[in-house]
């Protein structure tokens, strides 16, 4: 019983961190915030956060590098009533989660998007139907394709992710080294007998000193 409460737990923070970044944008003066896991670590400083901000957008993400998922844990949200919202609502669709394999708030993030993007989809119902039945990363990834489909000609403007030609990372391994400029994400549970990584997460405000950003092209790092 212990075991499954601190599961429990543990699922719902991972919904639980976009509530709380809602709730610091709702609250507080800052034009933009940072999310980001606490496993992505800054290699090159020299790069700003300013520089990824766009002015049609209320919400920023990015590909991963290696698969067709948008990445749930790093995000630019601007303060604005459709971030704040956009937000609160991927929190709360944790109570809509009755899914075998979720992926938790990074599987919930694609119907979530889609529902909002192209709610009159074709895919629309096919996409709920294969998150319904996913049961390990593969049927996972392949329910994300199908909302990616779903979502590929939305004219949507208010939320903008930057492709893997534009904006990449590199995942990788704590002795992998580190190669031009890149996110580097430290997957330590990926290897029998490392530790498990934290599901932390840091919240940077995007200012004039926000030489905290470690962002590059993906075409840079297959070099």
């Amino acid at each position: 019983l212990l075991s499954f409460i601190l599961r429990l737990i543990q699922f719902q923070f991972f919904f639980q961190r976009h509530c709380i970044t809602a709730q610091i944008l709702a609250n507080n003066s800052y034009s933009w915030i940072l999310f980001l896991d606490s496993d992505i670590g800054v290699v090159n400083e020299n790069r700003t956060i300013e520089e990824y901000i766009r002015k049609d957008a209320d919400i920023i993400f990015y590909d991963r590098f290696y698969n067709f998922e948008i990445t749930a844990g790093t995000y630019l949200a601007k303060k604005s009533p459709f971030a704040i919202g956009f937000l609160l609502g991927w929190a709360n669709f944790v109570n809509r989660l009755s899914v075998p394999f979720s992926g938790t708030d990074n599987g919930a993030i694609h119907m979530y998007m889609t529902e909002i993007v192209a709610p009159n989809s074709s895919l629309l119902r096919r996409c709920w139907k294969m998150y319904n039945n996913t049961v390990d990363y593969g049927t996972l990834w392949t329910y994300t394709l199908c909302c990616r489909e779903a979502m590929k000609n939305s004219s949507f403007k208010k939320i903008f992710i930057y492709e893997k030609n534009s904006l990449g990372t590199f995942l990788g391994y704590a002795d992998c080294p580190y190669r031009g400029s890149s996110f580097h994400i430290l997957e330590y549970s990926a290897r029998p007998g490392s530790p498990t990584s934290t599901a932390g997460t840091v919240i940077l405000i995007a200012g004039p000193l926000a030489r905290l950003l470690q962002v590059v092209n993906a075409d840079l790092i297959s070099k």
